[in-house]
């Protein structure tokens, strides 16, 4: 699958449509506390978001709902916007595309970057991986 990072602009129909009847900080805080929930029911769900990941595990990091430290930095500057909410809108796209796809779980993915250069990508992050053997031992 070969994608390309979605501007702002792209993502105002989704951002209409999610900030309907609430405010910014309550979609972010609601997507957060979603997703912090399925990490711990599933962890590796996270796969779903591919790159975008490590900035939705900042995000979670920093509002105190994943007790994790490592952030993968190159692919945390290459998805940075400078409103969270368009990185997580960016990412909730991604994420059900890869749903429909079938590939919830697959960790490969090949990325068209708004340059026009392709880069691919295996979504490893260890934590993750790690805590999803501990859970599987439950």
């Amino acid at each position: 699958m070969t994608i390309k990072i979605p501007t702002p602009k792209d993502l105002v129909p989704l951002y209409q449509e999610a900030m309907e009847g609430q405010s910014e900080e309550q979609w972010q805080n609601t997507f957060l506390n979603a997703i912090s929930k399925m990490i711990n029911k599933d962890p590796l769900w996270y796969r779903a978001y591919g790159f975008y990941w490590w900035g939705i595990k900042q995000l979670l990091i920093e509002n105190g709902l994943l007790e994790f430290e490592y952030i993968d930095a190159e692919w945390l500057e290459k998805i940075r916007y400078e409103n969270s909410v368009y990185l997580l809108l960016a990412a909730f796209a991604y994420h059900d595309e890869r749903l429909e796809m079938g590939a919830k779980y697959d960790d490969s993915h090949v990325i068209e970057m708004n340059d026009d250069t392709f880069d691919s990508y295996i979504m490893i992050d260890d934590e993750l991986e790690q805590l999803a053997v501990a859970k599987s031992f439950n």
